[in-house]
């Protein structure tokens, strides 16, 4: 140690700054810590020299030099063994003798083979011949190295390495890279002690800056070709010609490889393949050819990314460019060593348009690589940086084996919602969530909140607990300008946990705010696009409509922007030119996504460049989307006509628990609404005329109970939520008699243009004799039918080998159930009849409302399996339903109507309305009567069904 002189006498040389400064820099961390010890140098900046060196620094008595690949170990043994580097500028006497240096080429299968080891100062091998990770190799011996050295350590973080790494964990570990961040944003084992910049480095010279040569293609010509074209350009300048400078060309497929050798070959260049199937031998075999004259390049599939060393390669060519900063920086670094001057330049041949990756800022237009690759750089090392110390701020002080947050990388999917004036992000969660907390982040950290949960999950189909798991979930809440941006993994759990930490009743982000984020997003082609109908639920038609493929904002139909607005898309972002990858919205739901996954730290970033987007944007158009949105629901329309379930509800099988511990089901239930203020208005939930809970609805889409509390239940009989959170979740659809629809806290209003009735949807009947006031009362005199009788007696006269069933009375399915028959297949028809309010036909509005209500709400039955079923139920059940006509018997017909629930025939729907008291003539000079029919009308045909309005 004491002839070791740092400083250097010979040739008036000595170690570099960076050396000195790093080798230090890691004997003073080792004073203070056992932490690794990081050192980010820039490729080129004499860093095996250092390695060399920090084993008589630290005074070390074995040393294991761990490096990724075999020709990285080849390079790193002899400069061991001999000691070059640091000989050549006298650091080292040459009366100093070199270590004795052990080359592991093949797996240490047993604890001998390591221990005979013990006859070496050095050791040097890659993770598969070293890692226990790997089958076959045995664990090293305790005490066996007191110093491991990382070469490339940026792998340190693979399962492998930290195996390895793992096992030598109470020893001093030195972790060398020119690129301390990763792709997949795994923290590096360790801290940084020492930090050499790459501007740092071009500036002092110990490395060349690099320029980028942008090649463009002629017409119709092959970019393979085109690249090739210039290389040989570049090959032929003086400069390169002068030097000997080689070629380094790039692919990421062998196949491709092999092509770019013939490309080459016929622009008079000489290639040679490598990659990583070939031997070391093979591969210095051909180094030893480039060397010699015989090769102008090599044509590589990435085994030349780490520790080659080549100066005379100065020009690369990018046929496939690396899509990662950490990747192209190592590559670049290919081109960085030092020659004597005159030296010629390091330049990197791509195609600027075949650059889509995190890297394109490098190849923008009028980009100066001698500024901004340092540039880039520093900032991704700075950003490492905040992300380690950040990572080190949340951490657990005692987690859970395996299990970090900077290993948690949830995709960005997150629901948004107005944050609570007094909303407290750390609040403790009450009880009442269902999961067992395993981790929370807690105070930790201002803006951001994560938790990961665990629930026992028991197979249905097992009557005991073995086949029993855990199941973990993931939540994150980020607090950033009035909003709560919440990632979990489904609607229910999200308003659950909400709800544990005191927001009953959340409030979705308004829709306007929706709209401001997908204007100012870039958004470039949609791929999907959701159309959402504001229907009832139910029929043979989706009230939900999709379209997808290529560009599908132009196939959206003028009739369906006349009768649609936007449900959801998704779509390509441009970003400054470049492609920026998928996003996705959900103006409804109101959820945002796209399919990137981010550390807690890009995530936190991520949801506040989300709502910066929306703040700065000022224009409420979506571009391309040729659908209106809809808007916030400020206040109710004067007049509801009805409320029905949303379709996912109706379709997941739920019964609601009544107190009196009878269950009815969802789907058959009946919902009721009236306006109590501008702001809010009553539900009801009913069954066969019976009042089971009432509830308020507000403008904000959040219900609350007035009566006890009802509990939802699966098909299973698994509790799945309370009514009033389930239809806060699943908000239902409110029908108004101005033809506008509210959904949750959106308002969907028409579009001001009332389309005319179709003259084939209007019938008008000789009422004679009946009496219009009576529906199916006994008539007054001189009357001799009421309204019932006489559609009874008129689809009778229509069809006498039809069923006519009546289901007059409180929770009825409709008045008139007409069914027709056929070989293969089945008519139904729901025909709701109202009595009059005068003798006299007119127009009033009044008259129409109950029944268009009803109209709307039978809906709901336009599906054959739960149509037939609940049908076969009344006949044999409920005392109000009769058989007001067929030849066959009533127990026929249930039995008729049980096998059509079975085996369901395929079925045309028709849905009626019966009113004696409107005058047909003249409907379409009638605004609001014809708003209000055109609406009812336009649900039910788009739900598949057919529409008839009956009058005078």
């Amino acid at each position: 140690m004491n002839e070791i002189n740092f400083y250097g006498t010979r040739n008036g040389m000595g170690l570099r700054r960076v050396q000195r400064g790093a080798a230090w820099a890691v004997a003073g961390h080792f004073t203070v810590s056992k932490e690794p010890a990081q050192i980010v140098l820039p490729t080129g900046s004499g860093k095996t020299a250092i390695m060399c060196l920090l084993p008589y620094l630290l005074r070390a008595e074995r040393v294991l030099v761990v490096t990724p690949s075999r020709l990285l170990r080849e390079q790193v043994s002899r400069e061991f063994s001999e000691l070059r580097a640091l000989r050549n500028v006298g650091v080292i006497p040459a009366k100093v003798p070199s270590p004795s240096v052990a080359e592991v080429e093949h797996r240490l299968s047993s604890h001998r083979e390591w221990q005979n080891l013990s006859e070496y100062d050095v050791v040097v091998g890659t993770p598969s011949v070293l890692s226990p990770a790997f089958n076959g190799v045995a664990p090293c011996p305790d005490d066996l190295f007191d110093l491991v050295l990382v070469d490339e350590a940026h792998h340190s973080a693979a399962d492998t390495w930290a195996t390895l790494l793992q096992q030598f964990a109470s020893v001093r570990q030195a972790l060398f890279t020119a690129t301390p961040f990763r792709r997949d944003r795994v923290l590096l084992p360790g801290r940084t002690v020492y930090e050499y910049t790459l501007g740092a480095a071009i500036e002092e010279g110990i490395i060349e800056h690099v320029d980028f040569v942008p090649v463009r293609s002629a017409k119709g010509e092959e970019h393979d070709l085109s690249l090739a074209r210039k290389a040989a350009q570049r090959l032929k300048d003086r400069r390169h010609k002068d030097a000997g400078s080689k070629l380094l060309v790039r692919t990421d497929r062998i196949e491709h490889a092999e092509q770019l050798v013939e490309v080459y070959r016929g622009q008079n260049i000489r290639l040679s393949l490598i990659h990583g199937e070939l031997g070391a031998s093979k591969v210095q075999e051909i180094l030893g050819d480039l060397q010699e004259g015989v090769l102008d390049g090599v044509a590589s599939v990435g085994v030349l990314g780490e520790g080659f060393d080549f100066p005379l390669i100065k020009i690369a060519v990018y046929h496939r460019g690396h899509k990662s900063l950490p990747a192209t920086l190592q590559f670049v670094g290919r081109l960085t060593r030092h020659l004597p001057s005159p030296a010629p330049p390091a330049e990197l041949l791509a195609v600027r348009r075949d650059i889509q990756a995190e890297t394109r800022e490098l190849y923008e237009e009028d980009v100066n690589w001698r500024e901004l690759l340092p540039a880039i750089s520093a900032t991704a090392v700075a950003k490492e940086r905040e992300r380690r110390e950040y990572f080190l701020k949340i951490s657990e002080p005692d987690p859970i084996e395996g299990v970090a947050w900077a290993a948690v990388k949830p995709m960005c999917r997150v629901w948004v919602f107005q944050r609570p004036i007094r909303f407290n992000l750390h609040k403790p969660m009450s009880k009442s969530f269902a999961h067992r907390v395993v981790l929370d982040t807690g105070k930790k950290e201002d803006q951001i909140r994560a938790i990961i949960t665990e629930k026992r999950r028991h197979p249905r189909w097992m009557s005991n607990s073995k086949l029993d798991t855990i199941e973990y979930s993931l939540y994150i809440l980020v607090d950033v300008g009035g909003l709560l941006f919440v990632h979990g993994s489904d609607d229910r759990s999200v308003y659950e946990l909400l709800s544990s930490l005191g927001i009953s009743s959340p409030r979705r982000i308004e829709p306007e705010w929706m709209q401001r984020l997908l204007n100012g997003s870039g958004l470039e082609s949609c791929f999907s696009v959701g159309m959402r109908s504001a229907r009832a639920a139910g029929g043979t038609q989706a009230s939900y409509k999709t379209i997808a493929g290529s560009s599908v904002e132009g196939a959206i139909t003028t009739s369906e922007s006349s009768s649609y607005a936007l449900g959801h898309l998704f779509s390509r972002r441009l970003i400054n030119g470049y492609d920026a990858g998928a996003f996705g919205a959900s103006v409804s739901g109101a959820k945002i996504w796209n399919p990137h996954h981010l550390d807690l730290l890009d995530f936190r970033n991520w949801c506040i460049g989300m709502a910066e987007t929306a703040r700065v944007s000022a224009n409420l158009d979506v571009p391309g989307v040729a659908l209106p949105l809809p808007q916030t629901l400020s206040r109710y329309p004067a007049i509801p006509i009805s409320a029905v379930f949303s379709d996912g509800l109706l379709r997941q099988g739920l019964f609601v628990k009544l107190h009196n511990g009878e269950s009815v089901q969802l789907a058959v239930a009946e919902l009721h609404v009236k306006r109590s203020s501008r702001k809010t208005c009553l539900l009801w939930l009913c069954s066969e005329g019976q009042e089971l809970w009432e509830a308020r609805i507000n403008i904000h889409g959040q219900v609350a109970p007035i009566s006890d509390e009802l509990q939802v239940m699966r098909a299973d009989n698994r509790p799945h939520s309370t009514l009033s959170r389930l239809l806060t979740v699943r908000p239902p659809t409110l029908f108004f008699a101005d033809g506008s629809v509210a959904i949750g806290n959106q308002c969907f209003a028409p579009n001001g243009i009332i389309p005319q009735l179709r003259t084939a949807d209007i019938e008008c009947w000789d009422w004679r004799g009946v009496d219009i006031r009576s529906e199916s009362k006994k008539c007054n005199p001189p009357y001799g039918l009421n309204i019932h009788e006489k559609i009874v007696s008129s689809l009778r006269e229509n069809d006498p080998g039809s069923w006519i069933i009546s289901d007059d009375g409180a929770g009825e399915m409709a008045d008139i159930i007409w069914v027709r028959r056929r070989r293969d297949e089945v008519a139904v028809d729901l025909i709701h009849a109202k009595y009059s309010s005068s003798y006299k036909a007119s127009k009033r509005l009044a008259d129409l409302y109950e029944v268009v209500g009803q109209a709307n709400r039978s809906t709901r039955w336009l599906q054959p399996k739960l149509f037939w079923g609940e049908l076969h139920r009344r006949i044999k059940e409920r005392r109000f339903t009769k058989i007001a006509y067929c030849r066959e018997s009533r127990d026929e017909v249930a039995r008729q109507v049980k096998l059509l629930g079975e085996e369901p025939l395929k079925t045309s729907w028709g849905i009626s309305i019966v009113q004696p008291g409107l005058q047909m003539s003249g409907l379409d000079m009638w605004p609001g009567g014809r708003l209000l029919l055109v609406s009812c009308e336009e649900w039910v045909n788009q739900l598949g069904a057919k529409f008839r309005i009956v009058g005078s």
